[in-house]
Parts: structure tokens; C-alpha cells; sequence
């Protein structure tokens, strides 16, 4: 496939990373972006120049402190700035991820808006959109529509309809951008639209959607605003950088913060302590992860270059690409609607090939095609459940006790998800499904070859499968191979 994302598109780490499979090593093809993105290398370059300025943000007494300052300002502008967020909002970074912006809002939420009691939280969150706000506030849950015979996006008649029904009493609708196991995408700012008729605030997990395609947090009618919006850096192209959480300035004025501790404080005496009134400065305490922080707004600023726009519309080519081909594999069965004109997705797909564990055709994929996926629940429990409608009556159930039916359901209890980044192509799609295909054609092969359980799929002997026998990563190989180069570069001999 031709490319308009000019050399971005190949500008990341481990992209030519390859396992051996079989007797030869071969380049792995990485579909597991959902998860985790590859690091895009000119956000590395980025940060390893700061790193020669590397210091403490909390004081200008220095240069090198005065660069992290101003670093942790150029970052929140931009992030700012690639989400389409104004003056009234405030950009913040935590933790290793989405969860612990979700933690915070939920936790300050719940208290600034005590008459309040219910939080909507739709049916196909990722646990770190569901169970903070489990914690703080009493859930209902949102059902999804249907398409055709499969569950799609969040159904907006029947949000309407709990809006309406516990007008006043709402907090907030807490939603999914893009669904990590599906790829679906939900109409946010219609939801807010009617969110807000009702004196309801909206939250947006923005994890899969940040990457993938245009958001634009401040609408020219207010009434669409997204109200909170975080994402997780590590889907963003920049691993080991923190979660962004980018939400209205009022709604956290006066909260207090979740964590205490330095660099938060105008003055502390034996008995009492004054908060910063700055937000961005109260709410976060300790010393912040600058270095993880312009790793992740470099990365946003370079994707802004390439424009949003020009990245979905990159990625819609490879879905529609993947989902005819996926089509043909006799036995897959796609989760969600499949129809990207009346379903839009991002870049995930979730399948199963019928009456194959999950953990067997992922392990397969790896150990003889060097396809990198992911299986299981996703970190989505109860979605998975509504998606899978899993029924015992599938099963050849009538020889079986009732703890091995037990077990036979837990290990279907899951599926496979391939998913895209910027660096995906059409190879590594077509080798995906040239793997599904060959794994459906052998099934009995397969199953001689593993040993399955809920835990996962195993090789039965070292020499099974040609992936669980490659060289990874060590981190201790890599240690004494550093310190060995360092130790050659001024002369000293080798222990």
C-alpha cells in the first residue's frame, strides 16, 4: 500500500525486530497497538535532547531546572492545542496511564458535585472507565445498540431515556471514544449534547481515539463540549511517558487534590498546610515524569504535522482492507458491526476462529507467523460477555463433568484482537490472515502441538513451536553488553 504520511509512517523503534520462526528469523508483525504503541523515534530523539537538560521543575534557580519548567508548559500547550481544548481547560499528566486520570475524576467528582449520586457508565468500558467511578458513586449502566444481529455503539435512545429519568441526579456520563476491544466508535459529542440538557457532565476515555483520529474537545456550541478527556501516552507512540487528562478548569476548583505531598503547597506549618490555588500545580504532587511528559507531547506534535485528517482516513483504508480479507477465513467470526460507513471504527478488530481457543490461535500466530496479537478480555469483562453470548449449547457438552464444562467455557472465554498503529501495513495484515487460515486448515496439528488451559497455550515440548524457543529480550544480557561497550570506550578490561 502507497502512503501519504511521508517518513513518519516508518519512524519508529523495534519496527524491523524480528523472532525466529521455523529455522529463520523473520521480521514480527506488530498488531497489538491497542495495548501498546511502538515509540516513535523522533519523540525519542526529542527526549533524549532534553535529557542534557534534565533537572527538577520545582525552582528556577537554575537553567537546568528553568528547562524543565518551561518544557512541562510547552507540553500541556500542546496537548492543549492537539485536542482542540481552549483557555478554560487544563491539561495535567499522571501515573502510567489512563486509570489514574479516571481515578482522579472520579474521585474529585463525586465530592464537588455531592447532590449528585449517579455516574452512567456505558456497557463497553475498559475496567480503568468503570470501576473508579464503581468506588465513588452509584453506577447505571448504558446499553448499546444494535446492529443488524451484532451489539454496535452506545444506544442513544436508551441513554436519553436514564438521562430523563434521573434528570438532576447524574453526575456524569462516562464513555469510550473508541472501544479497545472493537474499535467502535461512540457519537461523544452528541452525548454530551444530551448530557448536558440534563445537567450531566461528560467524561471521554480518549485512549483508543487520540492516535487515530481528529479530536476537538471545545465545540462552537458549548452545549458539545467534552467536559473531561484523558488517554494513555503508551497508545500514543511514546512508552514510559505518563496519562494526559485534559478536563474544564472549573470542575477541579476547589477539589482537593487526590495525593498530597511537594510541590503543591504555598506553606506548610506543624498544623496546616495551604494548596497552591494554580490547578495545574495543586494537583499534582511529587516530582512529575518531564522526561515521559515531552516524550508524549513531541509525539502529538509530530502527528499534528502529519494531520489527523490524513492519518484516519489511512487507517480506514487499512480496516476496510483487513475486514474483506478477514471475510474469507473459513469459521472467523468479527465481533461488532463490520460496516464502516454505518458502524465507524478505529483500527481493532476482534475475531475468533470457531471451536479454537482464543490463547491457541494467538500463541500460534506468534510461534509460526510472527503475528503479535493479543487474546483474552482486554481488560473489558463485562463487554466481552455481551459480545461473545457464549452458550454451552455449542458445545459438545454430553460426555463432560461439570467442573471440565467449567473449564472448556473459561477457555473460550475471550477472543483474539489484532489492532493497528501508524507503522501498520497491508503485509502484515495479509500475513495475519494467511496465518488464521493456515491454523483453521490444521486444527488437529495445532492441538497436538499445545497444551491449553484458562492460563493460556502452551508447547508440549521446547522444540514445538518456533517462537517460544527465540532469543528475547534480556534485560540483564543487555546490562553487561552496555557496560561492556563502556568499558571498551575508555580502555578498561573485561571482568
Amino acid at each position: 500500500m502507497t502512503t501519504d504520511l511521508g517518513p513518519l509512517a516508518s519512524d519508529f523503534v523495534g519496527l524491523e525486530t524480528s523472532y525466529r520462526t521455523g529455522r529463520r528469523p523473520r521480521r514480527r508483525h506488530y498488531l497489538d497497538s491497542a495495548a501498546t504503541t511502538l515509540m516513535m523515534r523522533t519523540a525519542q530523539d526529542v527526549s533524549l535532547e532534553f535529557l542534557k537538560h534534565h533537572g527538577n521543575p520545582h525552582t528556577t534557580a537554575h537553567s537546568s531546572a528553568r528547562s524543565a519548567t518551561a518544557a512541562l508548559h510547552w507540553a500541556r500547550d500542546v496537548v492543549r492545542g492537539f485536542l482542540g481544548a481552549d483557555d478554560r481547560y487544563t491539561a495535567l499528566f499522571m501515573g502510567a496511564g489512563s486509570t489514574a486520570c479516571a481515578n482522579r475524576l472520579a474521585f474529585s467528582l463525586a465530592r464537588s458535585r455531592p447532590g449528585k449520586p449517579l455516574v452512567l457508565v456505558s456497557s463497553m468500558e475498559h475496567h480503568s472507565n468503570d470501576l473508579p467511578h464503581r468506588r465513588h458513586s452509584t453506577v447505571l449502566r448504558v446499553p448499546l445498540a444494535t446492529a443488524g444481529q451484532a451489539p454496535g455503539a452506545v444506544a442513544m435512545d436508551r441513554l436519553e431515556e436514564l438521562l430523563a429519568r434521573h434528570s438532576g441526579q447524574v453526575n456524569y456520563v462516562a464513555v469510550t471514544g473508541a472501544s479497545n476491544v472493537t474499535g467502535l466508535v461512540n457519537p461523544i459529542h452528541d452525548i454530551a449534547e444530551l448530557a448536558h440538557r440534563h445537567g450531566a457532565l461528560v467524561v471521554v476515555d480518549g485512549a483508543q481515539m487520540v492516535a487515530h483520529m481528529p479530536v476537538r474537545l471545545a465545540q462552537p456550541d458549548p452545549r458539545r463540549d467534552i467536559d473531561a478527556f484523558f488517554f494513555s501516552g503508551h497508545k500514543a507512540y511514546a512508552p514510559g511517558s505518563p496519562g494526559g487528562l485534559v478536563v474544564k478548569t472549573q470542575l477541579l476548583a476547589g477539589c482537593t487534590p487526590l495525593e498530597l505531598g511537594g510541590g503543591i503547597v504555598r506553606d506548610v506549618t506543624e498544623s496546616s498546610y495551604a494548596l497552591d490555588p494554580d490547578g495545574e500545580v495543586r494537583e499534582q504532587a511529587g516530582t512529575p515524569n518531564v522526561t515521559g511528559t515531552v516524550t508524549l507531547a513531541a509525539a502529538l506534535a509530530a502527528l499534528g504535522q502529519v494531520g489527523m485528517e490524513a492519518i484516519q482516513a489511512h487507517e480506514q483504508r487499512l480496516l476496510a482492507h483487513a475486514l474483506e480479507r478477514l471475510a474469507g477465513v473459513p469459521g472467523l467470526e468479527i465481533y461488532g458491526p463490520t460496516d464502516l460507513a454505518a458502524a465507524p471504527r478505529v483500527g481493532c478488530i476482534s475475531f475468533n476462529l470457531r471451536h479454537m481457543e482464543h490463547a491457541l490461535v494467538a500463541t500460534a500466530l506468534n510461534d509460526d507467523f510472527n503475528v503479535s496479537v493479543r487474546d483474552g478480555c482486554f481488560c473489558a469483562h463485562p463487554y466481552v460477555r455481551v459480545l461473545l453470548k457464549e452458550s454451552l449449547q455449542e458445545l459438545e457438552i454430553e460426555s463432560l463433568s461439570a467442573l471440565e464444562i467449567e473449564h472448556l467455557a473459561e477457555r473460550r472465554r475471550g477472543m483474539v484482537r489484532a489492532s493497528f498503529g501508524l507503522y501498520t501495513t497491508e503485509t502484515d495484515i495479509d500475513a495475519l490472515v494467511d496465518g488464521l487460515a493456515a491454523i483453521g486448515r490444521q486444527e488437529a496439528h495445532y492441538r497436538g502441538r499445545y497444551d491449553v488451559d484458562a492460563h493460556g497455550a502452551r508447547p508440549r515440548n521446547a522444540g514445538a513451536a518456533g517462537g517460544a524457543g527465540a532469543a528475547l529480550f534480556s534485560p540483564q544480557a543487555a546490562l553487561e553488553a552496555a557496560l561492556g561497550r563502556r568499558r571498551a570506550a575508555v580502555g578498561e578490561p573485561q571482568p
